[in-house]
């Protein structure tokens, strides 16, 4: 997903792989983090999606204290276009008001705009954000 979104230059790096896998060990261990996989009829590995339990204040709109933030939505190449990405979110949505989410954020590429929209999502534009390099 990141070597596709030019994001990384080597998102198989031992040391990219090691902090991953330990943010996501972390995150299943403490309940901030479940992620889903979808599997072709053969077992592999077709499609992702993350999803982050953040706390949040409640406000006049919603008194809910927690919500989601969706993340890694990939889907392999070949799959795109057949729903995969789609019932992926679904299924973190389903999620989220099970546990009594108040909302759920994301941020989303071009190409992953359509999924979220036909999925309820809203854009919005009173977001910014300052990136922290150590």
């Amino acid at each position: 997903m990141f070597r596709e979104l030019g994001r990384h230059p080597d998102p198989a790096a031992p040391s990219f792989r090691d902090r991953a896998t330990e943010a996501f060990v972390d995150g299943f261990r403490h309940g901030t983090c479940e992620a889903w996989i979808a599997e072709s009829s053969a077992g592999d590995a077709i499609g992702s999606v993350a999803m982050l339990f953040l706390p949040r204040l409640p406000s006049p709109e919603s008194a809910a204290t927690r919500e989601g933030y969706l993340l890694n939505v990939y889907t392999t190449s070949e799959w795109r276009g057949r729903g995969v990405a789609a019932s992926l979110v679904h299924a973190a949505i389903n999620r989220a008001r099970e546990l009594g989410m108040g909302r759920i954020r994301l941020h989303a590429t071009a190409a992953g705009q359509r999924v979220y929209t036909r999925a309820g999502f809203l854009a919005r534009l009173d977001e910014m954000e300052l990136i922290i390099r150590r």
